[in-house]
């Protein structure tokens, strides 16, 4: 090609790359190019937007995929992709945080930090009985076991734990003994006698709490060889006061549990509040002979009283109970029926805070 005002020659093209400027072609696919020259791109070339938390664009060449996933959110605003973690929950994976007074993060290394383990699992606010360790008792003043009626025997019964046995009716099998069904409690076996067993009955011992202050629960899990013969086995709070042989004599008390001489036997509650009458409700729920069940007594921050069988609500329940704002100890009381009485065993005994 010339020009005879200004000479100019072309010779060849020159391909555009990476390092120099020059011709281009461009893919249809990813591309357009107007009569003027003026190239856009295709409309489904590149990931102009994203959709939130998932979106896929697939241009003729590639494709793009934006996920979101458990514990990840995505989300597209234009051409901003923007990704963020999400909170972790109980039943979500995710963005955690570590409470100050609990742990110690440096550089991403998270250690318990000094007294970060839970205060209310030591200092006499929670109790994990297992009953695997040989029981060793004595009376409160340090001299040998006692099966004198109403005498209070003190319990070593492993992991540091210390119950208290008070005698109903005089005994000649005096100290409950382990064996691979868990702690027998049933001792002699006699109608009308058995014990109540707890931690305590000061304001400093374990499980010691403040009524529509503190939620606390106690759980107990047990076997009865002859459901028949118990008359009656009962888990619950009641009011800090001394022992007594008769239940229905504590002025304040929450408990659940068996009372009848059937088999299968009544699963009942009975309740007692201010040192009035004492009201028994039949649950219609039962325990049947060698059954092993969980029976649990919870006690919200307002002081309102509730029970579960295996972890479940009874069928049926009393009215609302709330205690005042007492000191309660958690306890557990029961006698021996005329019909047949049998071993008990107790495999777990728990209480703290909810």
């Amino acid at each position: 090609m010339a020009n005879n005002r200004n000479p100019l020659s072309y010779t060849g093209r020159v391909k555009a790359d990476t390092a120099r400027l020059g011709d281009a072609q461009f893919d249809s696919g990813d591309f357009s190019v107007d009569d003027n020259g003026k190239v856009s791109l295709a409309a489904a070339s590149v990931a102009e937007t994203f959709s939130t938390d998932s979106g896929t664009v697939t241009p003729a060449s590639s494709a793009i995929t934006v996920s979101g996933g458990e514990g990840i959110d995505t989300s597209g605003s234009g051409s901003t992709l923007t990704i963020s973690g999400e909170d972790a929950s109980t039943s979500n994976k995710g963005v955690a945080s570590f409470a100050a007074a609990e742990f110690d993060v440096s550089s991403g290394a998270v250690s318990l930090a000094d007294e970060g383990i839970r205060q209310d699992f030591w200092d006499y606010d929670y109790v994990n009985a297992k009953f695997h360790d040989p029981v060793i008792s004595v009376q409160a003043d340090g001299t040998v076991a006692s099966g004198v009626d109403t005498e209070v025997n003190v319990m070593h019964v492993g992991d540091g734990i210390m119950m208290e046995q008070y005698n109903i009716g005089t005994k000649t099998i005096i100290v409950p003994t382990i064996s691979a069904s868990g702690l027998l409690v049933s001792l002699d076996q006699t109608d009308d006698e058995g014990a109540e067993f707890g931690l305590g009955i000061t304001t400093r011992s374990r499980c010691a709490f403040t009524a529509q202050t503190d939620a606390c629960f106690v759980e107990v899990t047990a076997t009865f060889a002859d459901a028949s013969g118990v008359d009656p086995f009962y888990v619950g709070f009641r009011k800090l006061e001394g022992y007594n042989s008769t239940l229905g004599s504590y002025t304040d008390y929450f408990v659940l549990g068996v009372e009848g001489t059937a088999n299968p036997n009544k699963i009942q509650f009975q309740t007692n509040l201010n040192g009035g009458v004492a009201a028994t409700t039949d649950s219609t729920d039962t325990w049947a002979d060698a059954a092993t069940k969980t029976i649990r007594v919870n006690v919200s921050a307002g002081g309102v009283a509730t029970g579960l069988i295996d972890g479940a609500s009874p069928t049926t329940e009393p009215s609302t109970f709330t205690f005042d704002a007492d000191t309660i100890i958690p306890f557990i009381w029961f006698l021996h029926g005329t019909t047949s009485p049998g071993d008990i065993h107790i495999t777990s005994f728990k209480c703290g805070l909810q």
